[in-house]
């Protein structure tokens, strides 16, 4: 019997180029509630972002941000696992000190970004639609703790980048490639899979009661932890072939859910 659903974002329940869910999927989130199956939402992004794609029905929604850091429902804390504060200060300074990189930090629920880099600033805000960013001074003047820290390479992420972060930050924090421009970091161990996995330890939901849907790279850690793990149709080959299942989108795979 499923339990738990668990859905990526961008790409994935979301398919729209403007961002917008499918009036189909507004129905179907509190229908699942009805049923007693628990909705998630699985995604790099912070809640304050998050929550505005699914305003209508956010309180029928569990969600894991930043990478599985963090997980809120009905606009409280579920769990948190941050970055240890003196490693994260520690990383933020390292990628100031490289060369065309530039970085923003997430918290429990907001996005904090330097306020004195102008143009990367505005470029979250606006490019980004990130435009509930927190302003400071500096990034370790972040009061709170720190989950995710999010690095932009000017012009892409190269290789000499990603093997430098990788040698010197990957026995201390996770390090995910997010795409052609960014690199992610997050505490050790803590990825998607950890994200629902800590979900099932809190609620007591099997792997045989879980349903999770993802077409990118760093939704892999989490088919780990679904009996139905499903990937887009349209996905990466080796995102398929890490999937049990293909869908041609979340709603359709729902819609059978519902039915039984």
């Amino acid at each position: 019997m499923i339990r738990f659903i668990v859905s990526d974002v961008d790409g994935t329940l979301i398919l729209d180029k403007k961002g917008n869910l499918s009036e189909r999927v507004l129905e179907q989130i509190p229908e699942l509630k009805e049923k007693g199956i628990l909705f998630s939402v699985i995604s790099d992004k912070n809640y304050d972002e998050l929550k505005k794609s699914f305003e209508a029905v956010k309180n029928d929604i569990l969600f894991i941000t930043c990478n599985g850091a963090v997980a809120i429902f009905d606009d409280e804390p579920v769990f948190k696992q941050p970055i240890e504060r003196r490693l994260a200060i520690d990383i933020v300074k390292d990628v100031k000190a490289q060369t065309g990189c530039e970085c923003f930090v997430t918290g429990e629920k907001a996005l904090y970004v330097p306020a004195k880099n102008f143009m990367f600033k505005n470029y979250i805000k606006k490019n980004m639609k990130c435009s509930d960013a927190v302003e400071v001074e500096e990034l370790y003047q972040v009061r709170e703790d720190i989950t995710m820290i999010s690095v932009k390479q000017n012009g892409g992420v190269t290789q000499d980048m990603v093997d430098y972060f990788y040698k010197k930050w990957g026995t201390k924090a996770h390090i995910t490639i997010k795409d052609s421009d960014w690199i992610e970091f997050n505490a050790f161990g803590v990825n998607k899979g950890f994200g629902v996995e800590t979900i099932q330890q809190l609620y007591e939901i099997s792997v045989e009661d879980t349903m999770v849907f993802g077409d990118n790279f760093n939704d892999i850690e989490m088919f780990e932890h679904s009996y139905f793990s499903y990937a887009l149709q349209d996905s990466h080959p080796n995102i398929r072939n890490a999937a049990k299942h293909l869908a041609p989108d979340v709603e359709t795979i729902i819609e059978d859910v519902l039915r039984m």
